[in-house]
């Protein structure tokens, strides 16, 4: 398995030799291991770390001039004060000579890790919203870029499994009563892309289904309706909580 990403990994066959005497489930989990740890924690390394990764975090302060914050501001804010010090347990307040020089290198190349993440991973969010064909009012830079300002955001994708245009709204639906779809980073505000293809249009009883969202995260939503023609007969929702 090595050289594969884990999504590949996932999609191969698995095949035992009749002298393996592991069972089903032991084989599982060492693949599992092999795929979910060892390979995407090297390919997460990789990326966060390498030439990709600051190609995408200057083309996002390109595309968002002013809009993003830099690490000195970044480090004020006490979500990513907390996550730095969950991964480093290093108070980045304590990042003098308190220290050895090596734990204080690891802790600032978490820092650049962590800072990294938050800004691609926002920043695709943005750009994605922004490029999408919009039924309506089409949302504005100025609009969704507040995000690399927020205190804290967490953004979550459902995309439902049919290619039954009439059965999506019921499979939407029992992701969020059955699996608790878009619950774990509620916040209090949020950003909403629900997304069809052009030949297949969402109907309004299908963006009725987020209402109970917006109702208890009982803060700011804004809500827009696009195209996606890659989706065929399914149904992408993507949100963007913050405060």
């Amino acid at each position: 398995m090595n050289g594969n990403s884990w999504e590949d990994i996932l999609y191969k066959e698995v095949i035992i030799k009749t002298e393996v005497s592991a069972s089903l489930a032991e084989v599982a989990t060492c693949c599992l291991l092999e795929g979910a740890f060892v390979v995407e924690l090297n390919e997460v390394q990789k990326d966060l770390f390498g030439k990709e990764v600051a190609k995408a975090v200057k083309k996002y302060k390109d595309m968002f001039p002013g809009a993003i914050p830099t690490k000195k501001q970044m480090l004020i804010r006490p979500f990513f004060h907390r996550e730095v010090n969950k991964f480093t347990k290093i108070s980045v307040r304590d990042l003098g000579k308190k220290y050895p020089k090596q734990r204080r290198a690891e802790a600032r190349k978490w820092i650049s890790y962590l800072y990294n993440e938050m800004i691609v991973y926002i920043g695709r969010f943005i750009e994605n919203l922004l490029l999408r064909p919009t039924i309506g009012v089409a949302p504005t830079t100025r609009e969704v870029c507040h995000l690399f300002q927020a205190e804290q955001c967490n953004i979550d994708s459902f995309q439902t499994v049919t290619n039954d245009v009439t059965r999506r709204g019921n499979y939407l639906r029992e992701l969020m009563d059955k699996y608790h779809a878009f619950e774990s980073g509620r916040l209090l505000n949020g950003i909403v892309s629900i997304c069809s293809s052009s030949q297949y249009p969402i109907t309004e009883e299908e963006v009725d289904l987020l209402q109970p969202i917006v109702t208890a995260c009982g803060g700011e939503f804004l809500i827009y309706k696009q195209f996606d023609d890659t989706l065929n007969q399914t149904l992408k929702v993507e949100i963007a909580f913050w405060e």
